[in-house]
């Protein structure tokens, strides 16, 4: 249904081109006519737009380590990260024997050349959840 809108509007800008010495009002009313590519209130169906929703699209806070040209310098360095992070679970689950949850989340490693915490993955840490790296998972990057 989005489309069918789409390309109702798909002469809008051969008629922009072609409207030359027309006056900033009427030329307005052109852009009047388009579909917004966004709704005004996040995950309206209501609004007529393009997408209903905005995305970060693919995000890991982790890119450093992730993506990388050379599959055997990605894996050394997903090893690593991986390896601090499961330190950091055995001191986090020492730590907050004594400490307040605010505490032991505070005591993580902050030096961003070792790991980068996201939302995601402190939650994980806090359950005690380990985890290995598993060259099997590395897959090319789509190419923009």
């Amino acid at each position: 249904m989005r489309m069918k809108q789409v390309m109702k509007h798909k002469d809008v800008g051969l008629q922009i081109m072609n409207h030359g010495g027309g006056s900033r009002e009427s030329e307005g009313q052109v852009f009047d006519d388009l579909i917004p590519l966004s709704p005004n209130k996040k995950f309206s169906t209501k609004d007529k737009s393009f997408f209903v929703v905005y995305s970060l699209g693919i995000n890991s806070n982790r890119d450093n380590w992730v993506y990388n040209y050379s599959t055997e310098e990605l894996s050394k360095n997903m090893s690593y990260t991986i390896g601090v992070y499961n330190e950091e679970v055995e001191k986090y689950k020492e730590f907050a024997k004594s400490h307040s949850e605010k505490e032991s989340v505070s005591s993580l490693c902050t030096d961003e050349s070792k790991i980068s915490w996201s939302s995601s993955l402190i939650p994980k840490l806090q359950k005690g959840i380990k985890t290995d790296f598993n060259s099997k998972s590395i897959v090319p990057k789509i190419r923009n």
